[in-house]
């Protein structure tokens, strides 16, 4: 594992690691994107941002019966498409991964949804920026409602403690797209280039001009 330090790298030389990256997993995934600043088109980046949707386990045993907890397909072809990249895993489980290359300080954080009810909240928050997650978070609180297990709660915590039903849950918004997200919250689409607390509190502000009985 290099152990150089995580210094910005100009975007047109992250992406195409990204990209082949990307291209090496993807045929291993149901869908995935490159997030992170390299979506959001920054000029330098700190680090490489993947979303994959994993695809379902299909082992069974001698029954023809599935296997409880049997690993994705996905995960297994992970040591080949890292071999293949020249990516060393450092750190993660089932739905974070991070890797480490021997050629340049960037790190690649693989995030991996198992719901693909899931995936629009996991893309729009692995989109960033960060200060844009720290605005939305805030305001869904505000709403009296939570994030937990990547799911968007339309409810209050019970007993300050966050639900533990997931997609379950008969008050989570079902978000397969980042759209869906912001149509929970009754929000426009924001792109991801414009993405920052100035342009959340904008969109906010729209949306109490429009329709104040949702506020």
């Amino acid at each position: 594992m290099s152990d150089s330090p995580i210094l910005p790298t100009p975007i047109e030389q992250a992406l195409p690691l990204a990209q082949e990256f990307a291209a090496a997993l993807r045929p291993h995934a149901v869908r995935l994107a490159i997030a992170g600043s390299i979506r959001r088109q920054r000029t330098v980046v700190k680090d490489i941002e993947i979303v994959a949707q994993v695809q379902p386990a299909t082992a069974t045993d001698m029954f023809g019966q599935p296997i409880p907890d049997a690993p994705s397909p996905t995960l297994l072809a992970l040591p080949a498409v890292l071999a293949q990249t020249g990516w060393t895993l450092v750190k993660g489980g089932d739905r974070y991964k991070q890797l480490s290359h021997p050629d340049h300080p960037l790190k690649l954080d693989l995030f991996l949804v198992h719901d693909p009810a899931h995936w629009g909240l996991v893309y729009l928050l692995r989109t960033g920026s960060a200060e844009f997650n720290l605005a939305l978070v805030n305001h869904i609180n505000q709403l009296g409602w939570h994030l937990a297990d990547n799911t968007l709660h339309q409810h209050r915590k019970q007993n300050d403690q966050p639900c533990t039903r997931g997609s379950q849950c008969s008050m989570a918004a079902v978000t397969p797209e980042e759209a869906d997200v912001f149509a929970a919250l009754s929000l426009p689409w924001i792109p991801p280039a414009s993405r920052n607390p100035e342009s959340l509190r904008k969109a906010i502000r729209a949306r109490f001009l429009t329709n104040p009985a949702r506020n």
